[in-house]
Order: structure tokens, then sequence, then C-alpha cells
């Protein structure tokens, strides 16, 4: 219901609704996430980039290290968000806009971030 309130605030009454404190740190976390996964694959990978700026592997050995590292920077990203107590739903609506970031813009908000 809450989610239904605040579409129609921000859609039909063109109101600013204020993300809250977890999903900031949420955001925060994704990231971080992605900038440091998107580093390693620079250092890794030798494939083209796509659409969107990311570096691609070139092979199978490339692909395993990139899983490799994520795997592991997504076990330090969930410690942090239960370390903060954030709910599911700021995790997921923060990594569904961290998503739609293109290379440039990802390293943009690292930077005004960190």
């Amino acid at each position: 219901m809450k989610d239904n309130k605040e579409l129609f605030m921000k859609e039909y009454l063109c109101k600013l609704v204020e993300p809250s404190e977890g999903y900031i740190k949420a955001y925060e976390l994704w990231i971080k996430y992605h900038y440091e996964c998107e580093r390693h694959d620079k250092f890794i990978c030798t494939g083209p980039l796509d659409r969107d700026g990311f570096i691609r592997p070139a092979n199978a050995q490339q692909q395993i290290a990139i899983i490799r590292n994520a795997r592991n920077l997504k076990g330090i990203l969930i410690n942090e968000a239960r370390k903060y107590k954030l709910k599911n739903e700021e995790l997921n609506k923060a990594k569904l806009n961290v998503n739609r970031l293109t290379s440039e813009g990802l390293e943009r908000e690292y930077r005004r971030l960190f």
C-alpha cells in the first residue's frame, strides 16, 4: 500500500518523495559493489566493451574469475546490509536503480559518494 501511495504522490501530484536512510545506505552498498566488480573485471578481462561501457570476458577462465569475485563481493554486501538492518525492499529498489547506470554513470556516482 505504501508503494502505491508514494507512486501516486510522485507521478500524479509531482511531489518529491525523499528516500529512506535505509535506501540511501543500500544504494551506496550497491554502487560500491558494482564499482569494485567493474574494477576487477577491467583488470582481468580482455573482451570488448558492451553498449553501456562495461568490459566483457573474452573466455571461460575470465568468466569464472569475475563470477568468483562477484560472489565474494556480494557476500560482503549482504553482511553490510545485515549490519545496517536493511530491508529487502530497500536493497531491491536500490539494486534496480544502480543496475540502470552505465559504466560512466557508475564511476560518477562512486566518486560522488566516496
